[in-house]
C-alpha cells in the first residue's frame, strides 16, 4: 500500500503550505521561487543593477503573461535576482463567484442545448498558477538549449488577506 505522506513511498514530504488556508481565496500572495541548487541562471548584478540574460528575460516575459491565462490574477511587483524571483500575485474573484474562475473550453466544436459553449468552473489555486508559470518557463528555456535548467521543487509564499 502506498502511503500518501511519502514521495515514491520513500521520502517524507510535508507540505509547506498553510493547511488551514484555501489558496484559491482572494488575497495578496508574496512568492519566492528559487532555481535548483541556487544556480544563478537569470543574469548577474553589476554596480547594484540586475542585468537579465536571455533566461531572465524568458522568466520576466512569462511571469507578466500570468493574467492572460488566469484572469482572476493581478500582478503587483516582480523582482528577478540571479537565482530566484520575488513576486506579488493578487488572486481575486471578479471573474467568477466563490473563488471560481470561469474559462471557456472547446469540446469538438459541440455546443450546449442553448447554443453556448460549456464553461469550466475549476478553482485555480496559487500552486496552479506558480506550477504553470514554472512549467512554461522550463519548456521555453530547454527549447533554446539550456537543458540543465531546473527550478527548486517548491516555492515560498506569504499571505496577506486583509
Amino acid at each position: 500500500m502506498i502511503d500518501p505522506n511519502y514521495y515514491q513511498n520513500r521520502y517524507r514530504i510535508n507540505s509547506i503550505r498553510l493547511q488551514s488556508w484555501d489558496y484559491s481565496l482572494p488575497g495578496m500572495y508574496f512568492i519566492t521561487i528559487c532555481t535548483k541548487n541556487r544556480v544563478p541562471w537569470f543574469g548577474h548584478i553589476k554596480n547594484s543593477i540586475m542585468g537579465l540574460n536571455i533566461i531572465g528575460c524568458i522568466v520576466n516575459k512569462y511571469y507578466l503573461q500570468i493574467p492572460n491565462h488566469y484572469p482572476n490574477c493581478r500582478l503587483d511587483e516582480l523582482i528577478i535576482m540571479p537565482n530566484h524571483i520575488h513576486g506579488i500575485i493578487e488572486i481575486n474573484n471578479e471573474q467568477g463567484r466563490d473563488g471560481v474562475c470561469q474559462q471557456n473550453i472547446e469540446i469538438n466544436n459541440e455546443q450546449g442545448r442553448d447554443g453556448a459553449c460549456p464553461v469550466s468552473t475549476k478553482r485555480h489555486t496559487l500552486s496552479n498558477v506558480v506550477g504553470s508559470f514554472k512549467s512554461i518557463c522550463t519548456n521555453k528555456i530547454h527549447k533554446i538549449g539550456y537543458n540543465q535548467f531546473k527550478w527548486q521543487s517548491r516555492f515560498y509564499e506569504h499571505i496577506r488577506d486583509d
